[in-house]
C-alpha cells in the first residue's frame, strides 16, 4: 500500500510566498457564522469600550471580519455612536472601523 504524504512532500520545492498562498486558501475554505451576542454582554463590551477610550487604554478586542473571528489588541480612537462603529489602532499602526454590532468581546 503506498503511503501518499499530500502537499508535505511538495513543501521543500515551495517558496515561502507560494505557502503562504495555499495557507490562505486552505483558511478561506474555514469560513465562521457569525454568532448572536446577548444584551447582557453588549453593555459589558460598551463599558470597557467607553473606560478604554477615555483612560487611553489598549484592548483586546474579538470581532467578526470577512467571515471570520480576529482577536487585535488595539487602542480606540474614535466611538461613532451614531454610525454605531468605532475607530481603532492596531499593533501595526492601521486604522481599522469597526461596526459594534460585529463586536464578539471587549477586554481589557
Amino acid at each position: 500500500m503506498h503511503n501518499d504524504r499530500g502537499s508535505i512532500k511538495w513543501a521543500s520545492l515551495m517558496l515561502p510566498e507560494h505557502v503562504k498562498i495555499l495557507r490562505d486558501m486552505w483558511q478561506e475554505d474555514e469560513t465562521e457564522a457569525k454568532k448572536e451576542i446577548d444584551e447582557q454582554q453588549l453593555e459589558e463590551n460598551a463599558q470597557i469600550l467607553a473606560e478604554s477610550f477615555f483612560l487611553k487604554k489598549k484592548v483586546a478586542i474579538t470581532y467578526y471580519n470577512q467571515n471570520h473571528y480576529k482577536t487585535d489588541h488595539v487602542a480606540i480612537i474614535r466611538i461613532d455612536r451614531y454610525n454605531q462603529t468605532i475607530r481603532v489602532e492596531n499593533a501595526d499602526l492601521e486604522r481599522i472601523t469597526i461596526p459594534l454590532e460585529n463586536i464578539w468581546t471587549v477586554e481589557s
